[in-house]
């Protein structure tokens, strides 16, 4: 073998190790940041308390303090003073956004947010609009509530609000009427004391917005983008781990930061949040800018905020590369050292090569290779080892005394085996020792190590031959890598792959994945194939479009897709895989593996839904019928309890209604009114003469004549018999007396025909005016009743005026 070849094997393997060089850096100490809660400690903030618990801050380099909220904070407030660097918000940051306060939302944990107004059922609110004029606790921060309140209609300054206790007590106890509240928090305390609440919620009035979100201040943000990142990072595995094991993180809550609720509310307030924060169907933290940008047209549509305001400018974006730290230039110097120095031997040799015949030159050249070879070896960036058959060590470099935690002076000539291989290990790694000097000239394994101090690591070697020209025993030179980190990712990658598989296959709703390309079917779980009636192995690779009854629907989706990356509450038809066409509610967003976009699709077979529906609007359209007919039946019977069936007059109950209200009006307002009181004379010999239906058709006559002489204000009544009464708004006494004299000489011009009858009648008229004759209803009828009187003893057939002997 040419005397290079083992050099060059071992520069080989040296080379190919420099990259851990580069991901190595130095540790340095914690930074110190603040996040503000916006309440007291509770399960609300779970997922920060178990960053904080299972050391998640930590490993990112922080060192956190968590600040509970009071009535007065703030967070908003905090976070642009600098007393914090992190708060927690909801919608009203994009208020806050609009109105020039640089913040930036990192992460929404609520996806739909839990806020509500609670008020006694049964008792007088019943509708938003009932709030008007009651006692109300209700923040200024919780602008969403704001914003459905207008949306309601209901005007803010009809509200009765008092200060906030944060306490269901005072809405139980009768202190106010209406409270706002969490529902996974208040509601709590309200069914474990069996209080019968109503919660008016603002999605009810399509304003779903988002609930508790993470966020920072803009300049914070710009001058810490790795800070930041890492604590967001940080902070949604923790409410991953709180999700996870709602269990632990109650009891951490009650172990570190509050016992003001027991652990049963802890647990209640988690298994309410859960649907709240979707951990299954969405990611954690997860915001769309889409949905930011439905918020501001809600706020703007309600006067709240600008239209057309850049939401995008709130949300944040995780930063682009970094220039990198010091450390790592140092790095990178010593890599490019290390590189040249690689290079520099390379060349070396290779003179060396074609310089075999001049032995002095080659000993010499070969010396300075040694010695250039031993400082690589020293410098490596890996564990670099020499040791023989017996497996005593040779050589041990720097790099191997920080890796294993012997020095070099502590391992030379003794057995690796005895200080770096577990005893469980040991054949394995003699059988591995034995096929190097008898096998390839370089050997790959994957072995678990000891270290010094007794940990257990995992380490990549690299093992090549070096064969001595002289003659002498051959050695091995090995390069090691701790990869324990490197394998834990890995293994923990592998876990969450299978996890997300196991999710998928025991999700409670169908799930499809196709690619957006060919629209191939990739994944299908067994509720999807069951769904559409195909075996699952059979489902994959099947063109999606199949399942589609309206292919202008799936278009759409598509486009939708391409355009927000998700798209939620989609009604489309499909169909199973015998043609039958089932409706369906679907949700979908766009994922990439190895940046192929695919389409992750969920649905729910909504048919008995839809049925429901269209039953529940026949049987809407049936009551509305009904309803009609039952509203024209009132309208009848009101006209019947206030028209008299002879004459279509108002009767006598309408009158003595009417007649006292605009005494009043005419009272408040200072005008005029008239009452004419009429009587058909000689209507007794009518009837005695020519019979009782020729009497009613003279009533009925005249019932006509009156009404079509009356105008609009004014109310024609009979009186009863065969006296009418007339009701004259805002007409004087004169004026009164004219139309009086006008409707004696029409009538006693008409001819009432009855049968082969020609009927005639007169009239006398009284009447009376306010104020001058009464000033109360009765005054007014009874002076108009003497001025009949006069009108019928001075011969009838005329109209007389009530006098001051009637005042």
């Amino acid at each position: 073998m040419p005397p290079g070849a083992a050099h060059r094997r071992l520069l080989g393997h040296l080379l190919a190790a420099l990259y851990l060089l580069l991901a190595a850096g130095a540790a340095g100490a914690l930074e110190s940041v603040t996040l503000q809660l916006k309440w007291q400690h509770q399960f609300q903030f779970a997922g920060y308390y178990m960053a904080q618990a299972r050391g998640y801050y930590r490993e990112a380099g922080l060192e956190v303090r968590i600040v509970e909220g009071r009535a007065d904070t703030d967070p908003v407030a905090e976070v642009l003073a600098g007393r914090a660097q992190y708060g927690i918000g909801a919608s009203e940051l994009l208020l806050e956004r609009s109105r020039g306060k640089p913040v930036v939302a990192l992460a929404a944990v609520f996806q739909h947010s839990p806020l509500v107004l609670l008020a006694r059922a049964g008792g007088p609110i019943r509708r938003p609009a009932d709030l008007e004029g009651r006692r109300l606790m209700l923040l200024p921060t919780e602008a969403e509530l704001f914003a459905f309140l207008r949306r309601e209609q209901v005007k803010e300054e009809r509200l009765q609000r008092v200060p906030h206790s944060f306490s269901a007590a005072d809405l139980m106890a009768g202190r106010v009427d209406a409270v706002s509240g969490y529902l996974t928090d208040e509601t709590y305390e309200l069914e474990k004391a069996g209080f019968p609440y109503l919660s008016f919620s603002p999605r009810a009035a399509n304003i779903d917005f988002y609930g508790d979100t993470l966020f920072t201040a803009e300049a914070h943000a710009v001058a810490h983008p790795q800070q930041v990142e890492a604590f967001r990072r940080a902070s949604l595995q923790g409410w991953a781990a709180a999700l996870a094991d709602p269990d632990a993180a109650a009891r951490e809550i009650l172990q570190h930061y509050s016992t003001r609720h027991s652990l049963e509310h802890l647990l209640f307030e988690a298994e309410r949040m859960r649907p709240l924060i979707e951990p299954t169907l969405v990611e954690l933290g997860h915001m769309s800018p889409a949905r930011w940008r439905r918020i501001g047209d809600t706020y703007a549509e309600l006067g709240m905020m600008p239209r057309d305001y850049a939401v995008e400018t709130l949300l944040y974006r995780p930063a682009g590369p970094q220039p990198l730290p010091p450390w790592a230039w140092g790095t990178l110097l010593l890599a490019a050292l290390a590189l040249l120095a690689a290079l520099y031997i390379h060349r070396l040799y290779g003179r060396l090569q074609g310089q075999m015949r001049q032995r002095d030159s080659s000993e010499r050249n070969l010396r300075a290779s040694r010695e250039h070879l031993a400082r690589i070896f020293e410098t490596a960036p890996l564990a670099a080892i020499v040791y023989d058959q017996e497996a005593r060590v040779l050589e041990w470099n720097h790099r191997a005394e920080e890796i294993f935690g012997w020095r070099r002076e502590e391992m030379l000539g003794r057995s690796f085996f005895e200080h770096m291989v577990p005893e469980e290990a040991r054949q394995q790694v003699q059988g591995i020792v034995d096929s190097i000097f008898r096998g390839p000239e370089i050997q790959y394994s994957l072995n678990r190590n000891l270290t010094r101090d007794g940990r257990a690591i995992l380490c990549e070697w690299s093992n090549a031959i070096l064969r001595d020209e002289a003659g002498g025993p051959p050695s091995v030179i090995a390069l090691a890598a701790d990869v324990t980190e490197r394998e834990r990712v890995r293994a923990a990658l592998q876990d969450s792959e299978q996890r997300y598989r196991t999710l998928l296959e025991t999700a409670p709703f169908p799930v499809v994945i196709t690619r957006l390309r060919d629209s191939l079917v990739t994944y299908i779980n067994q509720r999807a194939a069951t769904c559409f009636q195909v075996p699952q192995e059979d489902a994959v690779g099947r063109h999606a479009p199949d399942y589609w009854v309206d292919m202008g629907q799936r278009q759409r989706l598509i486009e939708e897709l391409r355009q927000k990356q998700v798209v939620t509450d989609m009604e489309v038809r499909l169909r199973d895989a015998a043609g039958q066409p089932f409706w369906a509610l679907l949700s979908a967003r766009i994922l990439l593996e190895e940046q192929e976009p695919l389409a992750f699709v969920s649905f729910n077979n909504i048919n008995e839904r839809k049925a429901a529906e269209e039953a529940l609007q026949a049987l809407n359209g049936e009551l509305a019928y009904r309803l009609q007919e039952i509203n024209l039946l009132q309208a009848r019977l009101q006209e019947q309890a206030t028209r008299d069936a002879l004459t279509g007059l108002y009767n006598r109950r309408y009158l003595d209604e009417t007649l006292e209200r605009e005494v009043a009006r005419a009272q408040r307002e200072g005008y005029p009114l008239a009452v004419a009181l009429l009587d058909i004379d000689h209507f007794k010999q009518l009837n005695d003469t020519y019979g009782h239906r020729a009497g009613d058709e003279m009533l009925r006559q005249l019932g006509h004549f009156l009404q079509a002489r009356a105008r609009s204000g004014d109310v024609p009544c009979r009186y009863g018999g065969e006296e009418f009464l007339l009701v004259l708004p805002g007409v004087d006494l004169e004026t009164a007396r004219q139309r009086a004299e006008e409707w004696r000489a029409g009538f006693a011009g008409l001819t009432v025909n009855f049968g082969s009858l020609a009927l005639q009648a007169t009239l006398s008229v009284g009447v009376a005016c306010y104020p001058g004759h009464g000033k109360s209803a009765d005054a007014l009828v009874d002076a108009a009743d003497a001025a009949l009187y006069r009108a019928k003893a001075g011969g009838r057939n005329r109209v007389e005026v009530a006098g001051a002997v009637e005042e």
